[in-house]
């Protein structure tokens, strides 16, 4: 392993999983989209744009998780396009390691997913769901699935991932997987009926999904036993072709999903998580979105240019599941919003654009109507992707690669640099010795470095011994 290699596992060990992460699609296994804590809503310039010049999957999602962000490109090998996934470092956008797939299947654009328990990430490509080491892209191990992934994330959650494979035709074929994380060993599978971009969400130590056929689920998951299900196609006229093709939200005990029909109005609908029974359906814009469910609103990314459809967001009651606004600023049927504090994150779906990236991203202020003064707080014209939320920061794909917003992230450290510049030079060593002697809170941030990670309460010999010893690591370093 290169000497660049341990040094971002030792860094990425000796970081702890942050709240601020967002380690999955959608955020977490419950799918909230809902950030811990406030990022920033200042989009006029970029920190930095990630990955310039690579093939990011444009409607796909990029996750963040202990100082890297994680992301899916395709690359063209031979004659057929390839998943790769790709480590970046959050604060500096350096790349880190990439691991190559199998080919996309069905033009998929699933986002990867983390699991800060053990450290891993995973992704999907054609029938194959990958395991890997998240700090260095190790392989750990890879299952295959009976037919194609397309579209679905994977859910990590409770020592298990689960993932959807797909099925687009009149008879039953999907199943949902769950494999131990640890081992790779398939601890249960269930048939689904006909499924695409089936995104499993997790809460209470069940698993949901809603599939093709107009059905949601529900399944312990322990062993993969049925709790419930919720076959919507039986309730009758103007239900007879409703489809779910993406994923669910678990929020205030109950389960949300929005189906996308061609021939009907597309419906938005709300379960409740312990028996399946319905809270309530509206009808929405047609959608592969997951619902926010936060406070007492619904909101929903949906549409296209055409075929009667408008790219738009939407805004309902959670009590009563009345329709309170939409704007046309936002919007599209593979879009995933982000929400924090009062604001949502969301970029527009070009036109006539299926699977390119998305762009006009905007902050959105959802206390307001799209008609008040102030709703719109800002924007940028070259992102627009699913965006991530983490660090304070915004990580959204365009065609130029990720963008990021935000203030540079500190939770990163090169051991050793004490400058901040993340490379270990002559400068740590002056900080240090300048400092010799200081103690307690005379003592500035990060200069008291030795032993690593338990500060002495005073810069002595052995801090500037730290520091020399790691000399010329870090990736600031030429």
């Amino acid at each position: 392993m290169s000497a660049r290699r341990w040094l971002w596992l030792w860094v990425f060990l000796a970081a702890p999983a942050a709240a601020e992460d967002w380690p999955q699609y959608a955020r977490n296994e419950t799918r909230s989209a809902v950030a811990a804590s406030a990022v920033t809503t200042d989009l006029t310039t970029p920190r930095l744009v990630i990955g310039s010049g690579l093939n990011f999957i444009g409607p796909s999602s990029p996750v963040v998780m202990k100082g890297a962000v994680f992301a899916c490109t395709r690359r063209l090998a031979n004659t057929t396009y390839v998943c790769v996934l790709m480590a970046f470092d959050e604060a500096t956008g350096q790349f880190l390691w990439e691991y190559q797939g199998d080919t996309v299947g069905a033009d998929s654009w699933a986002s990867p997913g983390c699991d800060p328990a053990t450290d891993t990430v995973f992704f999907t490509a054609n029938k194959t769901l990958y395991c890997l080491a998240a700090e260095t892209g190790a392989f750990r191990w890879q299952r295959n699935t009976d037919l194609k992934i397309v579209n679905a994330s994977p859910c990590a959650a409770g020592g298990r991932v689960f993932i959807t494979d797909y099925f687009y035709g009149t008879a039953t074929g999907s199943k949902l997987y769950s494999f131990d994380i640890a081992t790779g060993d398939l601890a249960w599978s269930k048939p689904i009926g006909a499924a695409c971009g089936a995104t499993p969400a997790y809460s209470a130590a069940r698993v949901y999904v809603a599939t093709r056929d107009g059905v949601v689920f529900g399944f312990n998951a322990s062993d993969g036993s049925e709790a419930w299900h919720k076959d919507f196609r039986t309730l009758g006229e103007g239900w007879e072709q409703v489809s779910f093709f993406g994923g669910v939200c678990c929020a205030h005990s109950c389960v949300y999903a929005a189906s996308y029909d061609f021939a009907e109005a597309a419906k938005l609908v709300k379960l409740n998580a312990e028996n399946g029974s319905v809270v309530w359906h509206t009808p929405c814009e047609r959608t592969d979105s997951i619902p926010i469910a936060v406070g007492t609103k619904v909101f929903l990314a949906g549409g296209l240019t055409g075929f009667g459809s408008q790219p738009k967001l939407q805004a309902f009651n959670d009590f009563t599941a009345a329709k309170l606004w939409e704007t046309t600023l936002v919007g599209g049927w593979t879009l995933q919003p982000a929400y924090v504090n009062g604001y949502l994150y969301a970029g527009l779906i070009p036109p006539g654009a299926t699977f390119q990236p998305y762009s006009q991203l905007h902050v959105l202020d959802v206390t307001k109507k799209p008609t008040e003064d102030g709703f719109v707080v800002s924007s940028y014209e070259l992102a627009g992707g699913s965006p991530a939320l983490a660090s304070s920061n915004v990580y959204s794909i365009g065609a130029g690669g990720i963008y990021a917003f935000g203030p540079r992230p500190q939770g990163k450290v090169v051991p050793g640099d004490v400058s901040g510049d993340r490379c270990v030079n002559v400068c740590d060593l002056l900080i240090v010795r300048n400092c010799l002697g200081k103690q307690g809170s005379a003592i500035p941030p990060g200069v008291d470095c030795a032993p690593p990670g338990q500060p002495d309460g005073i810069v002595n010999v052995s801090d500037l011994l730290y520091v020399r010893n790691n000399l010329g690591k870090g990736y600031g370093c030429k």
